[in-house]
């Protein structure tokens, strides 16, 4: 049997805006300095979706979550921002 190796990350919480979607929910970076950062995540090549675990997602013109999923693929050309929230934010 194969197995990957372990990677440790850290979970941020972030709120994603699609043209049509609030997405709030956490993404999991890499605790190494590289590629340890949200930008990094965002900027990085190959890769087309970003994994949101724990995700609430909304429509932009309602503050009630229409659906809950314990994890969601954004695709990132849909992405308009990302915002850091709590202490990330700071």
């Amino acid at each position: 049997m194969i197995t990957q190796p372990v990677i440790e990350t850290k979970k941020i919480k972030v709120e994603i805006h699609t043209p049509n979607l609030r997405i709030v929910g956490y993404c999991h970076l890499p605790i190494e300095a590289y590629r340890g950062r949200l930008t990094d995540l965002l900027n990085e090549m190959g890769t087309s979706f970003i994994p949101i675990t724990e995700a609430e997602v909304y429509r932009r013109d309602s503050d009630k979550p229409f659906t809950k999923m314990e994890c969601i693929m954004v695709g990132k050309n849909f992405i308009e921002a990302v915002l850091p929230i709590g202490e990330e934010a700071i």
